[in-house]
């Protein structure tokens, strides 16, 4: 295993993260290589189109047709 060393570390940093390992059960270095683990995961795409976000969610399903919705006009605000 490969091994990091931090050095000056800010002490309200440290004790955030003493206070987290501590709420989950975690040794400081079993909670520092969860952050770690969980900050490089790949990031989707930022840039998606909900519309094709849906649509290829229920595909698998059989897909599904939205109800045309006519533009109505709306009552003024009194």
């Amino acid at each position: 295993m490969s091994e990091i060393i931090l050095q000056n570390i800010d002490k309200t940093l440290l004790l955030r993260l003493q206070e987290r390992a501590q709420k989950y059960g975690f040794s400081i270095e079993e909670m520092v290589t969860d952050i770690l683990y969980h900050a490089l995961l790949p990031q989707p795409p930022q840039n998606v189109n909900l519309a094709l976000a849906i649509q290829q969610r229920f595909e698998p399903l059989g897909g599904f047709e939205l109800p045309v919705i006519l533009n109505v006009q709306r009552r003024l605000p009194l």
